[in-house]
């Protein structure tokens, strides 16, 4: 027996006053249709959000491109410090001078791997070329020369994703992709 509120046992309340004893035939519980409404406004919400997200990801990979071939010219840097020669300067000079990040005298399609490639361009300037995949599709591209500041460059990726440091300096010249 349900006893309403303020009123002693076995007695009931007075009429038109309500009593707090849920009815037998009562349930509790949310209809479909609220849950439908509910699970609707959760997709859009969703909905409105995911390109946002992606973008945001997509710009946090490329700023962490650029600043790990930030990082790299630094150890290309300390290497040319240490014997003043950029074509003397490979994968492994590097990675002494930065162990931090792996340079690669190939390709590479893993963030954080970054190829190397160095040579002399047709002026006569040696020349050291940098790549690092973004991870969602581009090529970040840097090329260090004896006398002139790091020119940097963003291009796609090769169709498995990966970069290469010579498909930004080429065999002779520099070529970069267009900014």
């Amino acid at each position: 027996m349900c006893a309403p509120r303020g009123t002693v046992l076995g007695r009931r309340p007075p009429v038109g006053v309500p009593s707090h004893c849920p009815s037998e035939n009562s349930e509790d519980g949310f209809t479909i249709l609220e849950l439908m409404v509910v699970f609707a406004i959760i997709a859009i919400l969703i909905f409105i959000a995911a390109p946002g997200f992606a973008t945001a990801r997509r710009t946090a990979q490329d700023h962490a491109a650029q600043a790990e071939l930030r990082t790299a010219l630094e150890a290309v840097n300390t290497a040319y410090a240490d014997n003043a020669d950029l074509a003397q300067i490979d994968a492994g000079s590097l990675s002494a001078a930065e162990p931090s990040l792996r340079f690669v005298a190939g390709s590479v399609n893993i963030r954080r791997q970054i190829s190397v490639s160095n040579g002399t361009l047709d002026s006569g300037l040696d020349f050291l070329g940098l790549a690092e995949p973004a991870g969602d599709g581009t090529c970040w591209y840097a090329l260090e020369t004896d006398t002139d500041p790091p020119v940097y460059a963003v291009g796609p990726a090769a169709g498995d994703g990966s970069c290469s440091a010579d498909d930004a300096t080429g065999a002779t010249s520099p070529t970069f992709p267009a900014v």
